[in-house]
């Protein structure tokens, strides 16, 4: 009848208002986390930095995760150990196995992806579905093909593109499951890879 009609009509306002409130916040969410750098270019002593802005609304679970990994120190001291100028760079491997096998223990679900790989995006790497840990990935340019295999931004580089491209180009040269395996005795083999010194959340107010 019209008045059940009219009473769904509004129900379907009122929650299509609720949703977009919720965007509205979790955008406002938003938070933002600056990495220190060294070896930028494999020469020890030249360092810079960059800042991701992170978007809980994009992909929540990996925006969670990667906010306790920050909070925790984690990244401080690891290094880029993958980078294709090219395609992409990664990072997110300990240098302590002990803690690798820690984070292995706590894979996470998929998060849908609502946002593309586009150049300067930043998602969690993983080897398969439901496998993400502890591994960034920043995407150097346009990767359309990782939207099809799942990998889901949850954040965007804001600054310091520039010390970004710079990062040591050691392409696919560190073995993936020796970095885990050994941490710092297999890592040290490669002087020259550029180095997270310190993250530090930034506050809202301080400008980038």
């Amino acid at each position: 009848n019209q008045q059940g009609t009219m009473q769904g009509s509004s129900m379907l306002r009122l929650c299509l208002c609720f949703a977009f409130l919720a965007a509205i916040w979790a955008e406002d969410n938003t938070w933002r986390v600056e990495f220190t750098l060294d070896f930028l270019d494999g020469v020890e002593g030249d360092g810079g930095s960059f800042v991701i802005e992170v978007h809980p609304n994009w992909a929540p679970i990996g925006a969670a995760r990667f906010r306790e990994l920050v909070e925790s120190g984690f990244y401080e001291g690891i290094r880029i150990h993958r980078y294709h100028k090219s395609g992409f760079a990664q990072f997110g491997v300990s240098n302590d196995p002990e803690v690798t096998k820690y984070w292995d223990g706590k894979k996470l679900q998929d998060d849908p992806v609502r946002h593309s790989n586009k150049r300067g995006t930043v998602a969690f790497a993983m080897e398969d579905s439901h496998h993400r840990t502890t591994e960034i990935l920043i995407n150097m340019h346009h990767n359309p093909l990782f939207d099809r295999h799942g990998f889901a931004p949850f954040g965007a580089l804001i600054a310091g593109h520039k010390d970004v491209e710079r990062f040591y180009e050691i392409g696919d040269e560190v073995d993936w499951d020796d970095a885990r395996e050994q941490g710092e005795k297999y890592l040290s083999g490669f002087p020259k890879l550029t180095r997270i010194l310190k993250t530090r959340i930034l506050p809202n107010d301080e400008v980038v």
